[in-house]
């Protein structure tokens, strides 16, 4: 969705890519429009951007943030190198590892678990659909909310079913 990392990362990159044809005198590419998609999350592509405030923080780990290291002032007004030293691999993984996935559903299996009507089923996919996904049988859901408290990632939604009806 717009305005998130991802989306600014994918524009870095479709920019980048530019400015190097162009430098090349190639002629610029035409970008197909950015496709949001997502892959194994129930949660509707149209839905709002997750806040934090409606992660489920019980089921992640507290960890500390890694800080990059910061050259010394008495170092930096002598030259113009990098003040900001980064992190080293080790310290960027341990950082990458903080991230919460918010928003997409990385199969834990808590709304089968949690569902009281075992209305959740976890289909293995084949043909067009060739990767996980959960079905929910609305025969059975009586749509407590359980699945959506659950969830720590945000990743299912409850709409209204007159939303849905045309």
């Amino acid at each position: 969705p717009f305005g998130t990392v991802a989306h600014a990362i994918g524009s870095g990159k479709r920019a980048a890519m530019a400015i190097d044809r162009y430098l090349r005198g190639e002629e610029l590419p035409s970008f197909p429009p950015f496709e949001e998609s997502v892959r194994f999350s129930p949660r509707p592509v149209e839905s709002e951007i997750v806040r934090f405030e409606d992660l489920n923080l019980a089921y992640f780990e507290w960890a500390e943030r890694r800080e990059s290291a910061v050259r010394p002032p008495e170092e930096r007004v002598k030259d113009f190198d990098e003040v900001a030293l980064g992190l080293d691999e080790e310290q960027a993984l341990a950082e990458a590892s903080r991230c919460f996935n918010c928003g997409t559903c990385i199969m834990c299996d808590n709304c089968l678990n949690f569902c009281p009507d075992v209305a959740i089923s976890r289909k293995n996919g084949s043909g067009p659909v060739s990767y996980p996904f959960y079905e929910i049988n609305y025969d059975y859901c009586k749509g407590c909310g359980i699945c959506a408290e659950e969830c720590p990632r945000d990743a299912i939604s409850l709409e209204e079913e007159t939303k849905w009806r045309k």
